[in-house]
C-alpha cells in the first residue's frame, strides 16, 4: 500500500549563493539535455491509482512540456506477499505511458511490505514506513523492480521525506543501510541508472543526513549520485536553502546535483504565505513564475512542481491543476488548469529553446544616474543607488563593479544586493567619495546579471578653489603696456576666473610669493571673499614691471574653499636701447648744421626734441666759418621735433672707444638761429631707454 504524503512548508533561511556548475548532457545525465527542459511534476501517482486517473495526469505533464513526472513505486504493492507472484500490472502501466508520452519516470521507492517490516502490526500503511528486517530480502526485492523496468525507468529515489517520522519509522542508521541496499541493487542491474535520496524537507534535515553518513561501513555518502531536497517558503528564502544544502553537501564530500523533487505554492489566499504573493491563482502563477528559475539559479539541476491539488491543510491547493483530481482519484477526471498551469508550461518551452536562462527584464536603477553630494577635500559624501528588478521571473546578480580611477576618491563602500534579486524585490549599494583632488570625478557603476548589465553613470564634485579655472590659465600671458615690454615698463595680465564645477566654490584673498614677487602687483580683484556659483565668474588684474632684462616669476595663490588656485606668473623683460654719445658729427663745434651724431648700443629708432635756451652762441659756428652756407631767414624760433632712422638704417661705429651703432641727427634744416638744448632719444620694439642731451647753436 501506498503513503500518502505532502512536504510541509519550510521556512528557508537564507544563506550564501554558491554557483554550481552543471553539465548540459543526454537523458542519463543529472541535467536536462538539448530541447529539454529542467522542469518536471510532482504527480502524487500510485502503482494502484485508476489507469484513467494516471493517463490524465501523464497527458497534463506531457501537454507542459515537463521533462520528468515523479511517481511512488511502491515495493508493498508489487509485492504484498512473500511467496506470491509480484504484481507488476501498476508498474507496467507506468513504463507504457512514460513511453507514450515520452515522459522521463523518477520512480520513488518507498514502503516496505508489511512481511518484511520490522515493525508488523495491524496497521500495514504503519508497517510500510518502517525499514525491512532483511536486508538481502530487500535488496533482491529491489533488484527486480529495477530489473523489470529496465530500460524504461532509470532513476530511482530511496524513500521519500525519511528525515520526517511521519514517512519513516526507522533511524538514521537504518536508512542509511537501507540506501547502501538498494543503491547496490540499483547499480547492480544497471550501472548507469541514477540513486537519489529520499527528498529532505528543510535545514534541519541536515543534522539527520549527517547521522546518516556517519554510519559505519554503510558509507552512505557514496550511495546515490543525485540529492533531492524539497522546496515550499517564501520566494525570497529559496535560494539561500538551496545555497545552504549545497555547501552542507560539500562538506560532506558530495559535489555531484542537486534536485528539488517537490515544490508549489498554494492558490488559495488563505494559505499563500507569502506576502508578496496572496490574491489567489495569479499570486500562484506569478510565484511559481518567479520561484522555478530562483531554483536553478541557485543551483538546482531540477525543479518538480506539484501537478495537482491533493490532501489538505496549507498545501491542498498547490497543484497546477484544479477540478476533479484530489485523492481518491477517480478513473475519468475533470482537470480545470489554473493560471499557474500556462506560467509553467512557459518556462518549460523557454528553457527548452534556451536551455537555462529564459529571458527576462533586466536590473532597474533609482536613479538611472547617480551623483554624489557635493564635497569639501578633506572629508567625504555618501550616496545609495536603488537596485530592483522589474521582470517575472529572478535576476543572477554579480557584485558591483565600480569603473573609476584609483585617485578618485570613489568607491563602493556597502553592497546589499542578493546574488539572486527576486522579482519587485529591491536592495541597495553604497557609493562613498573621499577626494583627494578637487574638481569633478565620473566613473560608471556596473551590475552584471544574467539579463544583461545594469551601467550607472556615477558623479562627484569636490568643491576646492584650486578646481576653478580661467582661459588665461594654460599659459598666462602679460601684456605690454605701450611703450613696450622692457625693463622698467609695465605689463598686465587681465584673468577672469570661473566656476566650471557642478556645486558653489568659496573664494579668499590673494597672495603673491616667489622670488620676484615684489615685481607684481594684484592692481584690481573681484574674486576675494565671493561665492562662485556654478558657472560664474569673477576678474583678477595683476601688473608687473621688470627690474632687470629676462624672465621674472613669482606665484598667485588664490585662496578659498579647500585648496587654493595657484597660477605660475613669468613675465618676461628685454634690454631697451641706450644712447652711449651725442655730440657734435664733425669737429668739435656743436653746430646744427654739421649734425649730431648719435651711438647707441643696439639698433633702435631715434628721436629728438630742440628746446631754444638762452645762452651765448658757440663762436666757431659763425657764418664766416660755415662757407658754402646760406642764412636761413623767417625761421621759427619754437622748439621742434622730429624723427630720424630706424634700427635697420644704423650702421656700426666706434665713437671715443665705444662701439655701438651710430646716426646723424640733421637738426639745424628746421630750426632758427640760436642756442638749442637737443634731447635725443632711442627706442625699440620693446620701449625706450635713458637719453642725452647737448647744447647746439645755429648760426644766423
Amino acid at each position: 500500500m501506498a503513503i500518502r504524503r505532502r512536504g510541509p512548508a519550510a521556512a528557508l533561511a537564507l544563506g550564501c549563493l554558491i554557483a554550481l556548475a552543471c553539465a548540459v548532457t543526454p537523458a542519463a545525465a543529472a541535467d536536462p539535455g538539448p530541447g529539454e527542459s529542467p522542469v518536471g511534476v510532482h504527480s502524487m501517482l500510485y502503482l494502484d491509482t485508476p489507469a484513467g486517473f494516471m493517463r490524465t495526469m501523464f497527458a497534463q505533464a506531457a501537454a507542459l512540456h515537463a521533462s520528468d513526472i515523479r511517481l511512488d513505486v511502491a515495493p508493498a504493492l508489487i509485492f504484498p506477499t512473500a511467496t506470491g507472484t509480484p504484481d507488476f500490472s501498476g508498474l507496467d502501466m507506468v513504463m507504457s505511458l512514460a513511453r507514450e508520452y515520452r515522459l522521463r519516470v523518477l520512480a520513488d521507492l518507498i514502503t516496505v511490505p508489511s512481511w518484511m517490516s520490522s515493525c508488523p502490526g495491524p496497521d500495514p500503511e504503519l508497517a510500510a514506513r518502517c525499514p525491512p528486517d532483511d536486508r538481502a530480502a530487500y535488496g533482491a526485492m529491489i533488484a527486480r523492480i529495477v530489473r523489470h523496468a529496465d530500460p524504461v525507468i532509470t532513476d530511482w529515489e530511496v524513500w521519500n521525506e525519511p528525515d520526517r517520522g511521519e514517512f519513516f519509522g526507522g533511524t538514521p542508521t537504518d536508512y542509511a543501510w537501507m540506501l547502501r541496499t538498494a543503491s547496490d541493487a540499483i547499480k547492480g542491474v544497471d550501472a548507469s541508472d541514477r540513486v537519489l535520496l529520499g527528498g529532505l524537507t528543510n535545514t534541519a534535515g541536515m543534522r539527520w543526513l549527517d547521522q546518516v553518513f556517519a554510519t559505519p561501513q554503510a558509507d552512505a555518502g557514496h550511495a546515490f549520485d543525485i540529492a533531492d531536497i524539497h522546496e515550499r517558503g517564501g520566494l525570497d528564502t529559496l535560494a539561500g536553502d538551496v545555497s545552504a544544502w549545497r555547501s552542507h553537501l560539500a562538506a560532506a564530500g558530495f559535489t555531484g546535483p542537486l534536485w528539488v523533487t517537490e515544490h508549489g505554492y498554494p492558490a488559495d489566499p488563505s494559505s499563500q504565505w507569502d506576502p508578496a504573493y496572496r490574491s489567489g491563482a495569479d499570486a500562484q502563477a506569478a510565484y511559481l513564475q518567479a520561484s522555478i528559475p530562483t531554483l536553478i539559479d541557485a543551483g538546482a539541476a531540477r525543479v518538480f512542481v506539484t501537478e495537482r491539488d491533493n490532501l489538505g491543510g496549507a498545501d491542498a491547493s498547490e497543484g497546477l491543476l484544479g477540478g476533479d483530481v484530489a485523492d481518491p482519484p477517480v478513473a475519468d477526471p475533470q482537470v480545470v488548469p489554473r493560471p499557474a498551469f500556462a506560467a509553467v508550461a512557459r518556462l518549460d518551452d523557454c528553457y527548452r529553446q534556451t536551455g537555462r536562462d529564459c529571458p527576462s527584464a533586466g536590473p532597474v536603477a533609482d536613479p538611472a544616474t547617480l551623483a554624489l553630494p557635493a564635497v569639501a577635500l578633506g572629508y567625504g559624501s555618501d550616496a545609495t543607488l536603488t537596485v530592483s528588478d522589474p521582470g517575472p521571473g529572478p535576476l543572477v546578480l554579480s557584485p558591483p563593479v565600480l569603473t573609476a580611477a584609483p585617485a578618485s576618491g570613489l568607491s563602493v563602500s556597502g553592497n546589499g544586493c542578493p546574488e539572486i534579486l527576486e522579482p519587485d524585490q529591491t536592495c541597495t549599494i553604497e557609493i562613498h567619495y573621499a577626494p583627494a583632488a578637487a574638481g569633478t570625478t565620473f566613473a560608471r557603476l556596473a551590475v552584471v546579471s544574467d539579463q544583461g548589465t545594469l551601467s550607472v553613470p556615477v558623479s562627484a564634485v569636490a568643491a576646492s578653489a584650486s578646481a576653478l579655472t580661467s582661459p588665461e590659465l594654460a599659459a598666462p600671458r602679460f601684456r605690454m603696456a605701450a611703450d613696450g615690454d622692457g625693463v622698467g615698463k609695465p605689463q598686465t595680465l587681465l584673468m577672469q576666473i570661473v566656476n566650471p564645477l557642478p556645486a558653489a566654490v568659496r573664494t579668499a584673498g590673494v597672495t603673491l610669493s616667489g622670488p620676484d614677487a615684489a615685481r607684481f602687483t594684484v592692481v584690481a580683484n573681484a574674486c576675494r571673499g565671493v561665492v562662485l556659483d556654478p558657472g560664474q565668474s569673477c576678474g583678477l588684474s595683476v601688473i608687473a614691471v621688470p627690474a632687470h632684462p629676462g624672465t621674472s616669476q613669482a606665484t598667485l595663490s588664490l585662496g578659498g574653499q579647500g585648496q587654493p588656485l595657484v597660477v605660475p606668473l613669468a613675465v618676461t623683460a628685454y634690454p631697451t636701447p641706450r644712447i652711449t654719445f651725442l655730440g657734435p658729427a664733425r669737429g668739435g663745434a656743436a653746430c646744427a648744421r654739421a649734425g649730431l651724431l648719435v651711438l647707441i648700443d643696439r639698433p633702435a629708432a631715434v628721436g629728438w626734441r630742440a628746446t631754444r635756451v638762452l645762452g651765448r652762441p658757440d663762436p666757431r659756428c659763425a657764418p664766416d666759418r660755415m662757407p658754402g652756407r646760406r642764412r636761413p631767414t623767417g625761421r621759427s624760433a619754437i622748439a621742434i621735433s622730429q624723427a630720424s632712422g630706424r634700427g635697420r638704417a644704423l650702421r656700426p661705429a666706434r665713437v671715443d672707444g665705444r662701439h655701438g651703432y651710430a646716426t646723424v641727427l640733421r637738426v639745424g634744416a628746421s630750426l632758427a638761429p640760436g642756442v638749442y638744448r637737443v634731447a635725443a632719444s632711442a627706442a625699440d620694439a620693446h620701449g625706450g631707454g635713458a637719453g642725452r642731451t647737448v647744447m647746439i647753436t645755429v648760426a644766423p
